[in-house]
């Protein structure tokens, strides 16, 4: 019997080794969201932005499912790997795989894994999706490069926000979504951008690009390749504030503009603008607004 989606994602946080027989469950109740009929319509209905897997974690992908999907998973942490065409594949950080199923094919951990796998996925459903995906895997292999500075990964997590929440979306906004990230993908891939030298303008632009998603300061020096306290001083010297404060900044700026929008909820904005909560939106707000008036005090008259 299949596990209702709102027990499944909430047993699937309690514990790291009960999440791929949660995973298992919930692909195989029917998905909340409508999956295409029209050929040309692309949709997203399941994603997790952050899942821990341990040495028991294994997918086999021949006769796994009824219906034909397409499955686009990125390690954040850790390494995992992926079969495919009797080919073993490594899945380091800031790659992702492509598999499509049902075919042959198998994901998981090494035979001996150094540690458990971090890692964020989606499931893509569609005809033109599923061809795309296919026509990418034969381009650049079933492993592909997806930096998390770049726009295709702030796509890959706004369709997996879109998809955890349970947004509903219309049939076709959902699919220019979709095809957006899978030409943005393709684009990276086909022209690998420089990574820049610079930690601090390197974590300005991830901030500028993901401060949508529930990003921290220690996912920030992660990816700058510094430690959190070293990064903080860092930033915090140049920026003339310190990281926590700019991400705040710039969402309160963002839900400043949606609030303005007609029939926005307050609830609908600190979502979409990457606050954990209409409180912390609240405080930013009083916060940006205080400094706002602050500068305009100080200016020379």
């Amino acid at each position: 019997m299949a596990l209702p989606w709102e027990l499944c994602t909430k047993l699937a946080s309690l514990h790291p080794e009960f999440r791929c027989d949660i995973h298992r469950s919930f692909c195989d109740i029917h998905p909340p969201m409508a999956l295409p009929k029209n050929p040309l319509e692309i949709s997203v209905p399941f994603g997790a932005s952050r899942q821990v897997v341990h040495s028991r974690y294994h997918w086999n992908n021949d006769n796994r499912s009824e219906d034909a999907f397409v499955i686009i998973q990125r390690t954040q942490h850790g390494k995992g790997r992926v079969i495919y065409q009797d080919r073993e594949h490594e899945v380091p950080e800031g790659h992702a795989f492509i598999v499509l199923v049902p075919e042959k094919s198998e994901y998981g951990l090494p035979e001996n894994p150094q540690g458990p796998w971090e890692l964020a996925w989606l499931n893509l459903y569609g005809e033109l999706g599923i061809q795309l995906c296919r026509e990418m895997r034969e381009a650049f292999g079933p492993v592909i490069p997806m930096t998390r500075t770049g726009e295709a990964a702030t796509l890959f997590f706004s369709l997996i926000r879109q998809a955890e929440q349970r947004v509903s979306v219309d049939p076709f906004t959902a699919s220019t979504q979709c095809f957006s990230f899978l030409a943005a993908w393709t684009r990276e891939a086909s022209t690998p951008v420089a990574r820049t030298l610079d930690p601090v303008q390197a974590a300005k632009l991830i901030c500028e690009r993901r401060f949508r998603e529930p990003i921290g300061i220690k996912e920030l020096a992660a990816e700058t390749g510094l430690s959190r306290e070293h990064f903080t001083r860092l930033f915090s010297a140049r920026m003339k504030t310190a990281p926590a404060a700019y991400l705040r900044r710039l969402r309160a700026k963002e839900a400043r503009q949606l609030l303005d929008r007609p029939g926005m909820t307050l609830t609908e904005a600190a979502l979409r603008s990457g606050f954990a909560s209409v409180k912390a939106m609240n405080r930013a707000l009083q916060s940006l607004a205080k400094s706002s008036r602050t500068r305009r005090v100080s200016l020379p008259k």
